[in-house]
């Protein structure tokens, strides 16, 4: 493009940027996001369809590098660009499409990615979740089956405890009264009362309790006790013949099993003699009642010191024989702090439990060498606990019976514990606790069952799975039985020897219900999620890919459908705007020049008329056709986020409601406009876009409303400002309603519809305001047969309140009316100037009008003189022509005179965007950057029937005009008034 006609205009103005640019790097700011500011220089479209342009612009003074980065053009783009000379607008927007696709599409990207990811994570949560439900769901069925089997065989073992106990017990209570029933039977009185073949019954009876051995001990007493050692003395050769008998039967018993003698049935030592000689034969017995040193001093027991609990029968009966004989045991370990209990209470009483220690080894290996355990391991016995069991014996059968003696018996807690539980039943811990303060623990494994040592050896982890047993309240509760009690059955105490029983499972009973179960259905779990997870990411792939292909169309057509409305609107802006401008301007021209020449010429008043309303209906509908063409263009802003929305507090009065219900015409004297709002109501706001959607609520209500009223109402609803519009009309029909805000939707009830885009245009201007709206659904107008419709504007912002307005405002309710007066359009327009000042405007003023279009130049400066008849105005036909007026010399004296800027012999310029001609042109906007580039500082605004504010501002306009410009006077007026203002009032602002 350089060797185009305006090719070295354009290198003027990169090479003079370059050096500004260069002279002012540091004040050198970008004012676009996707800036490149190593582009320096103008470069056509190269062999890749890439196209770059370097822009330099000066706005208000500050230096401003705007380098549009390199966006692909191809094809009919690229011939658009050439023949339009250049149209870095395009380029611009396909950037900024592009990069604003881009960011979208990062977004996307980044969404799906995040999308993604909570999926996997969701996936591997859910797979966690249920393999830990499945994990713990199998380790509690494990846990249960272990519960079920530890509560089953805890019964077991504490069921086999007390049967084995109440079964002693039971054996030991029929010994007690058959000896009660020989010595009745004989005519013996305790204490003297030998039963005769004790060893025999007492083979019975170790057999039947599980002991290895049974004493028999009458209770003497001090008065009793000459007669005793008189008697033992006397009778003192029993032992003698039961040791004998005993052996004896001890040996058949093996020869019948098969068992050889293990061990020497009777030591016979030095002392010993084989003559029957009782008193000299040396086997030590003592005649009086005599003590261990257990308890009392060794030797004879103290005269006085009864009752006395001499050893008198025993089985089995060991080799010591006769040294036995009137050992007190009422001095014995075994029977301290017991023995005068059980005489007071006769009751039964099991002792304190004799830990095993190696000092008493051999006397229990010796005593069970010759009991019924002669032939089994004896260290079992030696390594267990050992208590003893006092039962009494009664001197008669009669209720008020003393104690004759007691039954002794000794209970391995061993033997008891054992065949509990059957073989592979696990292992369980017992634990004994007695009123002693003792505590021991045995470990039953099957039917077997060991000493494990004092104290609480129980896991704490099985705390909960503990069963117990109170072993002297069981027997209590058997006795209250009848048929489990004998009638002379003697009660366990319940205060002294008092034993519980707890049993605790083990964690060897635990790893026994302990399987790889758990492991195997989580792998498999996870397994199944890991395969469904691989399908469904299979199956995402495709439909994604499917979707892809979908979508890429959808886009395509979207893209094709938007590039043809964009097409439409930029060819409805400036294929018919232009023209549509002129036809307008043309015809108020027309209509005045008609009115005037009636006048003149004094024409029929009926003709008058008829002209006056074809010139209305040609009027009214080359401004429906405008209007039409603007709303189509605002729509497409406000879709396309193209519309600048500019808060600042806004008299909601004076800047939105007396406007619109100026500008509202209604359709006859039957319809009153009124408003109803705080004059002192200020809210932040866009009032134009404001503006624009009353205006368009507005004239939609007076397009249905016959007769009635439309009201502009403004109020507080909690906190917030709220708008509406309400009217008499038809109302709108249920099923309408919903198609309301559609785009091109419009009513078919009456004949004279709307273009089916003032809705649509409100609903994307109030959604750019940050707001609401709505139709008021349950609104009724109050007159008959005039349902009405009611619009709701909700700004969702609060008003603006001084200190002063916030007290006056305090005693009124936030949606109350006081202090609002209700104004007519007839009472506005009358207290309303229907014009702007011309004193706003300077009196004399150089204007240059650039535009390719003869005839609109020609109406321009026309209806600019109407306005300003002392205003100086020039027309160009494109920016080349517009740059060689202004940079030479001047031609017209007056220009000279009327110029007020130094540097710009004209004061304003307004300038079009796209003008057409066989060679390609500059546009509007490289025009005003290259004015700028030049120093030109006059006031520049720009032209055009697209939307090129924001371009136009970027190039260094001051502002912009929607074509074409208002022919009306008053308008024209004030937009002239806007134009020389705005400057001023940015400046201002930029120095606040």
């Amino acid at each position: 493009n350089k060797s185009s006609p305006h090719g070295n205009i354009r290198n003027e103005i990169n090479h003079q940027q370059k050096a500004e640019s260069h002279h002012n790097n540091e004040t050198t700011t970008s004012n676009m996001p996707f800036l490149d500011p190593e582009a320096q220089e103008v470069r056509g479209v190269s062999p890749n369809g890439r196209y770059r342009i370097a822009l330099r612009t000066r706005l208000f003074g500050t230096r401003t590098t705007t380098t549009v980065s390199s966006a692909t053009i191809t094809g009919a783009d690229q011939n658009h660009i050439i023949n339009r000379g250049g149209n870095n607008t395009a380029v611009i927007e396909a950037d900024a499409d592009e990069s604003y696709s881009e960011k979208v599409a990062v977004s996307e990207t980044k969404l799906v990615n995040l999308l993604r990811l909570v999926l996997v994570l969701l996936l591997v949560s859910v797979t966690a979740v249920v393999s830990v439900g499945v994990y713990r769901l199998t380790k509690n069925v494990e846990r249960d089956r272990f519960e079920r089997h530890v509560e089953l065989y805890s019964s077991r073992i504490i069921e086999s405890f007390q049967h084995s106990i109440l079964e002693r017990f039971q054996a030991i209570s029929a010994m007690a009264t058959s000896i009660t029933s020989h010595a009745l039977t004989t005519g013996q009185s305790f204490p003297m009362v030998t039963v005769p073949d004790f060893e025999v019954r007492g083979s019975s009876l170790r057999v039947l309790a599980q002991t290895h051995v049974i004493h028999y001990a009458p209770v003497v007493h001090d008065s009793q006790r000459t007669a005793w050692e008189q008697y033992a003395l006397d009778h003192r050769g029993q032992i003698d013949q039961a040791f004998q008998s005993d052996t004896e039967h001890r040996q058949r018993q093996d020869m019948e099993l098969g068992y050889s003698t293990r061990r020497s049935l009777q030591s016979q030592d030095n002392k010993s003699s084989n003559n029957n000689t009782v008193l000299n034969d040396g086997t030590g017995f003592h005649p009086k009642l005599w003590s261990n040193g257990a308890i009392t001093p060794q030797g004879d027991e103290p005269e006085g010191s009864g009752p006395y609990l001499p050893l008198w029968q025993r089985s089995p009966i060991s080799a010591a024989k006769q040294t036995i004989l009137n050992l007190n045991f009422a001095n014995s370990r075994v029977l301290k702090g017991v023995f005068t209990t059980i005489l007071e209470k006769k009751e039964a009483v099991i002792t304190e439990a004799a830990l095993p220690i190696p000092s008493s080894a051999k006397a229990s290996e010796a005593n069970l060498a010759i009991s019924q355990y002669r032939h089994e391991e004896f260290q079992f016995f030696a390594q267990d606990a050992v208590s003893f069991f006092a039962y009494p014996i009664m001197e008669s059968f009669a209720p008020d019976a003393n104690v004759g003696g007691l039954l002794l018996t000794n209970m391995y807690w061993r033997l008891i514990l054992s065949d509990a539980l059957p073989p592979m039943s696990g292992s369980f811990v017992v634990v004994l606790e007695n009123s002693f303060n003792q505590t021991l623990s045995y470990l039953l494994e099957g039917p077997h069952a060991y000493f494990l040592g004092e104290y609480d050896l129980h896991d704490p982890e099985y705390d909960t799975l503990m069963s117990d047993t109170d072993l002297n309240k069981a027997y209590s509760l058997r006795m209250s039985n009848p048929s489990r009690r004998s009638y002379t059955e003697r009660p366990l105490s319940m205060e002294l020897g008092r034993y519980t029983l707890r049993v605790y499972p083990t964690n060897e009973t635990e790893e026994m219900f302990a399987t790889n179960n758990p492991w195997i259905y989580t792998w498999i779990v996870v397994a199944v999620s890991l395969i469904t997870s691989i399908i469904f990411a299979a199956f995402v792939v495709v439909v994604e890919r499917r979707q892809s292909v979908v979508m890429d169309r959808v886009v395509k057509n979207a893209e094709k459908a938007a590039a043809a409305e964009r097409d439409l609107n930029e060819f409805l802006a400036h294929e018919i705007r232009n023209p549509l401008a002129s036809a307008i301007v043309a015809h108020d021209f027309a209509a005045s020049s008609f009115a005037e020449l009636a006048s003149t010429l004094g024409l029929d008043d009926e003709v008058s008329s008829v002209m006056a309303a074809d010139h209305k209906i040609i009027r009214s509908s080359l401004q429906f056709i405008d209007d039409f063409l603007k709303s189509m263009l605002l729509m497409y802003r406000a879709t396309a986020n193209k519309l600048e929305i500019g808060l600042s507090p806004t008299n909601l009065y004076k800047k939105v409601f007396e406007p619109v219900c100026n500008i509202l015409h209604p359709r006859n004297d039957d319809i009153t406009i009124t408003i109803d709002c705080p004059k002192d109501l200020i809210v932040l706001t866009d009032y134009l876009r404001l503006e624009q959607v009353l205006l368009n609520l507005g004239r939609n209500a007076s397009k249905f409303v016959t007769s009635g009223f439309i009201k502009l109402r403004a109020s507080i609803v909690n906190g917030m400002v709220e708008l509406s519009v309400e009217d008499s009309g038809p109302g709108i029909p249920a099923d309408m309603r919903r198609l309301l805000f559609q785009k091109y939707h419009t009513s078919l009830d009456v004949v004279s519809q709307g273009n089916g885009i003032g809705l649509s245009l409100c609903k994307n201007l109030v959604y750019l305001l940050k707001g609401e709206i709505c139709l008021d659904e349950s609104y009724e107008s109050g007159i008959e047969g005039s349902p009405g419709a009611r619009f709701v504007v909700k700004l969702n912002m609060p008003p603006i309140t001084s200190p002063t307005e916030v007290a006056g405002q305090a005693d009124s309710s936030v949606n109350s009316s006081a202090g609002r007066e209700s104004v007519t359009s007839t009472q506005l327009q009358s207290v309303m100037p229907m014009s702007t000042p011309v004193s706003l405007l300077p009196e004399k003023q150089s204007v240059l009008f650039v535009d390719d279009d003869a005839i609109l130049r020609k109406l321009f400066i026309r209806s600019v003189r109407q306005v300003c008849p002392n205003w100086v105005i020039r027309g160009a036909s494109s920016g080349e022509e517009a740059l060689r007026i202004l940079s030479g010399p001047l031609a017209q004296p007056d220009v000279q005179e009327h110029g007020t800027h130094p540097q710009c012999p004209f004061d304003l310029v307004f300038i079009d965007q796209y003008m057409a001609s066989t060679q390609p042109q500059l546009l509007g906007t490289e025009t005003v950057r290259a004015m700028r580039a030049r120093g030109l500082d006059c006031i520049v605004c720009g032209l055009s029937a697209n939307d090129m504010e924001m371009e136009f501002k970027a190039s260094g306009a001051d502002c912009f005009v929607l074509k074409p410009l208002p022919c009306d006077r008053a308008a024209l007026l004030a937009e002239l008034v806007r134009i020389i203002t705005l400057p001023i009032q940015k400046s201002e602002q930029e120095a606040v």
